[in-house]
């Protein structure tokens, strides 16, 4: 995770450690999370936007993470078909 450039809003820029590019939708058509942007984007009217805001949920005393797409304003989930094939 690497903080947003003004470090002020709390947002984080998400980069794999696979292929190390940054965690953005597929495209302006879907909603599917993908790591395919070479570098981080701010711009949230864009629909290559790369920042996150990770939401902390306590629950029993251990802290859950929630992140939370800041262009679309929806929860990160992950889908897993198989061990091999899993997608947010």
């Amino acid at each position: 995770m690497e903080p947003e450039e003004s470090g002020y809003g709390g947002r984080v820029h998400i980069k794999s450690c696979y292929n190390n590019r940054y965690l953005r939708r597929a495209n302006h058509r879907q909603y599917w999370i993908v790591a395919g942007a070479y570098e981080p984007k701010e711009d949230l009217s864009h629909w290559s936007c790369t920042l996150f805001e990770p939401e902390v949920v306590r629950s029993d005393n251990k802290a859950v993470i929630r992140l939370i797409h800041v262009r679309l304003g929806h929860y990160v989930t992950s889908f897993t078909k198989n061990d091999f094939n899993q997608c947010l």
